[in-house]
């Protein structure tokens, strides 16, 4: 799998931190991932295992059918992989954690094999709680009928350690 958005959008975090845990959400500048940001997003914490997209990029909008900003992030996944979903992706803000998954999606009629990688990394707010995270959703093979729903098929944390 050739996933290039995930590196720069790691590398532009780590950029960032300058010396801290986590980088602040009013830190970001598109700019700063201009070759990652179709495929990057901003989500926003807003209750216990509940997160929802501020931003999306382009593809995110191709994968669901529909605009993504609103929605909760576990929208992406199918009935029996939100639970799981978002329990790891709470850790993101409860830990926090950076979190890499492997994503396969259901095929259907029109809908042919599609594989994924999203990566979620946190972000503090200007108050100083960490309920914002960047990320990026990349996938391997054609999208076809939307929405695409994805299953967890791997998932990697990484504990965050001062820089």
């Amino acid at each position: 799998m050739r996933y290039r958005a995930s590196p720069q959008v790691r590398a532009y975090w780590e950029a960032l931190r300058k010396g801290r845990l986590i980088p602040l959400r009013s830190e970001i500048d598109p700019r700063g991932i201009e070759q990652a940001l179709e495929y990057a997003f901003i989500l926003e914490r807003t209750g216990p295992r509940l997160a929802r997209f501020r931003l999306s990029g382009v593809h995110l909008t191709e994968l669901l059918g529909a605009e993504a900003r609103g929605m909760p992030v576990t929208v992406l996944f199918s009935h029996e992989a939100r639970g799981r979903a978002a329990e790891v992706i709470e850790n993101v803000f409860r830990k926090p954690e950076i979190i890499e998954l492997t994503l396969t999606a259901a095929m259907g009629a029109g809908q042919p094999p599609l594989s994924a990688r999203m990566m979620i990394l946190p972000l503090q707010s200007d108050l100083g709680d960490i309920s914002r995270a960047i990320g990026c959703i990349e996938t391997e093979g054609m999208i076809g009928a939307t929405p695409r729903l994805f299953a967890l098929s791997h998932v990697v944390t990484t504990a965050i350690e001062h820089a």
